[in-house]
């Protein structure tokens, strides 16, 4: 999504498949934030968290208008994980969206190791 454009391109899928919610992966910005798009989608990110870093790796989630008034809380864990909530119609209910990007089998060092460290807590139910 780093490229220019490729934001865009993905909102219109999004239309044409009538999703209100899509996580992805390999996205390719760096730091963490929200982005309201032109075509009224909204997009939270997490990417490497350092000043001048690569632009590989990041996770973002893409959401409708609609969905974006649902959203009560975000985390921008890291270059691979980010999680969201939501408030779904029945009000007692949430939603929790983990977005991973998992390293692959190759990763140097202990980057699966940490990927793991920081995915377990999200996933354990409490």
């Amino acid at each position: 999504m780093f490229q220019a454009g490729k934001a865009a391109t993905i909102a219109k899928e999004m239309v044409r498949y009538n999703l209100s919610v899509l996580g992805l992966g390999e996205t390719r910005w760096t730091q963490s934030g929200e982005v309201k798009l032109p075509s009224g989608q909204s997009v939270i990110y997490s990417g490497h968290k350092e000043d001048g870093a690569n632009h590989t790796e990041g996770v973002a989630i893409m959401m409708t208008k609609e969905t974006r008034k649902a959203l009560i809380a975000w985390e921008p864990i890291s270059s691979h994980l980010i999680t969201a909530s939501f408030i779904t119609n029945n009000r007692r209910v949430k939603a929790h969206i983990i977005q991973c990007y998992a390293p692959t089998n190759d990763a140097v060092g202990d980057v699966m190791a940490r990927f793991y460290d920081s995915l377990e807590p999200e996933t354990s139910l409490s």
